[in-house]
């Protein structure tokens, strides 16, 4: 018997992903979009790339990708 072909349609990543993953970390990002879509984001954007952003945003050498949650000074 043949597997029948899915007809789900594979959702994008959020735009917004990125820079609340990078600006908050990986824990607020999964309170913001779940557990599920997080993981899902995590391996489609690339875990290393994204670990890198974070890193250098916590240390103060840029990585931001926008200016969420972030006040004008």
């Amino acid at each position: 018997m043949r597997k029948s072909l899915s007809t789900k349609i594979p959702r994008g990543i959020d735009p917004e992903f990125e820079s609340v993953f990078v600006t908050y970390g990986h824990r607020v990002a999964e309170q913001t979009f779940g557990k599920r879509y997080t993981t899902r984001a995590i391996a489609a954007l690339g875990k290393l790339a994204l670990v890198r952003k974070r890193r250098a945003f916590v240390r103060g050498d840029g990585g931001i990708v926008s200016n969420i949650g972030r006040h004008a000074v």
